[in-house]
């Protein structure tokens, strides 16, 4: 129905927002028009070792990411970028990423963002934000299922400071 799609179209920008809040909602019209896609519960949205042609901004669901070399799991809530760097960085994926429940997400080609990223000249905003949740991801605090705006608000206002031993 036209007010799902809207409710839909919303939800995009506001997640979008959150990632880039310098950006006006015409700097996303590209992203938003990338196709809708669904997973069902067990689905492998991403797999490690996998190529970089594109990546997915959850729209609802939770997704559980296995980083096998660290042994370790996070739980990832809606709003959240799913393989964004490796896309990004035309890198192989290092993780895998699975649907824990019904998953929505829009499917952002890997060409398409890093023509995005370059016209907005965001390469070290994102890998400064990207360092910053993944410190944060790394505390107890947000180990668990965070909601993503929340996090990348934090992420991007936060100043890192390092103290000497003892100190």
């Amino acid at each position: 129905s036209i007010a799902t799609l809207l409710a839909a179209l919303t939800l995009i920008k506001d997640y979008l927002h959150a990632y880039y809040p310098e950006l006006d909602t015409a700097a996303f019209r590209d992203i938003i028009n990338c196709p809708v896609v669904t997973f069902n519960p067990g689905s492998i949205l991403l797999k490690s070792g996998g190529g970089n042609d594109y990546f997915y901004l959850s729209l609802s669901g939770t997704v559980e990411v296995i980083d096998n070399k660290k042994h370790i799991t996070q739980l990832l809530s809606a709003g959240s970028m799913i393989g964004e760097m490796s896309a990004l960085l035309n890198e192989v994926r290092q993780k895998t990423y699975v649907a824990l429940n019904y998953v929505s997400a829009i499917k952002i080609s890997g060409n398409m963002y890093r023509n995005f990223v370059d016209k907005y000249n965001l390469i070290e905003s994102i890998k400064k934000s990207r360092e910053n949740r993944s410190f944060l991801s790394n505390m107890w605090l947000f180990r668990d299922v965070s909601s993503s705006p929340v996090v990348n608000q934090i992420s991007q206002t936060m100043i890192v400071k390092t103290l000497d031993k003892g100190k």
